[in-house]
């Protein structure tokens, strides 16, 4: 949870406030938001239900803007790893930090591939609720990405005369 968001101006006397309209405008989303975020932590812990139980509905509707069924299985794999994740640090999904979003990207392994896989899809989470007005702000934007090698795959394949020799006897069969 975090509080109201107060920047210090370096006009004016000690203790104003800035007050731009996009400040003020966070600060009261905060504020007004504070106690729905308190009172939801707080009711996740008093009915011992995690994140995928008390946010299905807005991870259900995430996944039903999925248009591939192999992007639909990887990223809710994805997101069931990332919720048990920030269960087991009682920490609500849609209160998610950079800096936490950093240490979990920090606790994956894999290939740098499977990396980059998992924050994409935590990434599009995010994004679907920045546009449902869920959330401030994507925290996967201003995590460190892996480099991901775009012209290199591991994954084996055939050489050139391997593919020739496969072709070949279709090819003399007239195909």
């Amino acid at each position: 949870m975090s509080g109201p968001l107060i920047m210090p101006t370096t006009a004016g006397s000690p203790g104003r406030f800035a007050t731009s309209h996009r400040q003020r405008e966070l600060s009261a989303w905060t504020r007004d938001n504070f106690t729905y975020h308190v009172s939801t932590d707080l009711q996740k812990v008093v009915h011992g239900v995690g994140n995928q139980q008390w946010h299905g509905h807005t991870i259900a509707a995430w996944q039903l803007a999925q248009t591939s069924p192999h992007t639909l299985r990887a990223y809710t794999r994805t997101m069931t790893d990332f919720c048990s994740w920030l269960d087991a640090r009682n920490m609500d999904l849609l209160n998610v930090t950079r800096p936490l979003l950093g240490g979990y990207r920090h606790s994956l392994a894999g290939a740098p591939a499977t990396v980059a896989a998992k924050l994409a899809a935590l990434s599009s989470f995010y994004r679907y609720a920045l546009s449902a007005d869920l959330a401030l702000a994507n925290p996967v934007e201003l995590v460190k990405w892996p480099k991901v090698d775009a012209d290199h795959s591991n994954t084996a394949g055939l050489t050139r005369d391997q593919a020739k020799a496969l072709l070949a006897p279709a090819q003399a069969d007239g195909c």
